[in-house]
């Protein structure tokens, strides 16, 4: 073969193999930038999920700790307005109905936001606070009507009847609590029935007079024990929200 044929045919494969590799590096080449292109966009999407997650978890976490934080207080302020109507024996104040009309919008709203493994101590306290406020109310009326009793005047044609009936609340008041059966019962004490038939002749009783009289043994007069047994279902009740609060969010955990 003649050497100039040679020379070329080197050159055109030289050449050729040139433009080959060249448009193989060219290929591989935007192969590997469209590749770390889209890990690129990946990531910056997965960064975004990420950054949107906590966003939305710290939104979580703020609205739980303010529903958690309104509910503590209007709770603690309907207690202690029960508390100081107990110990006065007067009837809740007016302001008291709007006070627990809003610890039952706040304790819904609790229930929506908090987990479910706090919706038992909810209801506890919630509880707790409703019995201060009925102990408070009974205490209110059976204070009422003993003053009642008491005030009637000795020259009243009724004192007699007054007297009697006051006779019989104290040997009710002097029985064994634990022989009290219900209301309904056969063969609750003799002495209940006298107590409760006693206070049905007052005039000036009426019948829920008699029903708070009767159904209260505990003397109006002494209820610091009541008062101390609700205000400890109370702090308990309350120390079991706040600690399953901060067990469910962490904030017991030593960083």
């Amino acid at each position: 073969m003649r050497s100039d044929i040679v020379v070329a045919l080197i050159g055109a494969i030289g050449v050729g193999g040139t433009i080959v590799g060249t448009f193989a590096g060219t290929v591989l080449g935007a192969r590997i930038q469209a590749r770390g292109g889209h890990d690129q966009a990946q990531a910056a999407r997965d960064a975004a999920a990420t950054a949107a997650g906590a966003a939305r978890q710290q939104a979580l976490h703020e609205r739980q700790w303010s529903a958690l934080s309104t509910y503590l207080g209007i709770a603690s302020a309907c207690f202690d307005l029960c508390k100081d109507s107990y110990v006065s024996a007067s009837e809740p104040p007016p302001e008291a109905e709007l006070t627990f009309r809003e610890l039952h919008r706040s304790h819904a709203e609790a229930e929506l936001a908090l987990p479910s493994t706090m919706h038992n101590p909810l209801v506890f306290l919630l509880n707790a606070v409703l019995d201060m406020w009925h102990a408070a109310n009974r205490q209110a009326r059976v204070v009422r009507a003993a003053r009642v009793l008491a005030a009637i005047d000795p020259s009243d044609p009724g004192r007699p009847v007054a007297e009697r009936a006051r006779l019989a609340l104290e040997q009710l008041r002097a029985s064994d609590l634990l022989d009290w059966g219900p209301q309904e019962s056969a063969t609750r004490p003799r002495v209940y029935a006298e107590a409760q038939a006693a206070l049905e002749a007052v005039p000036q009783l009426d019948t829920e007079d008699m029903w708070a009289l009767v159904s209260d043994a505990a003397d109006p007069t002494d209820s610091s024990e009541r008062l101390s047994q609700l205000r400890q279902n109370y702090l308990r009740t309350r120390q079991s929200l706040t600690q399953a609060a901060r067990e469910s969010w962490g904030t017991d955990a030593i960083a």
